[in-house]
């Protein structure tokens, strides 16, 4: 089987929609949140959002 660049732009962009969906980008990021809370205020205006 030979993928041209039309199947490797789909299957990357499958790929990237599923790691970026919020089934699996929640609990860390929320983990992220609990845990460096205290950086993360002190450092407000220098995060860009």
């Amino acid at each position: 089987m030979k993928l041209d660049q039309n199947d490797m732009d789909s299957i990357s962009e499958t790929m990237m929609q599923q790691l970026l969906s919020k089934e699996i980008l929640h609990k860390p990021m929320k983990d992220i949140v609990e845990k460096y809370q205290k950086w993360l205020e002190d450092k407000k205006d220098e995060i860009s959002k």
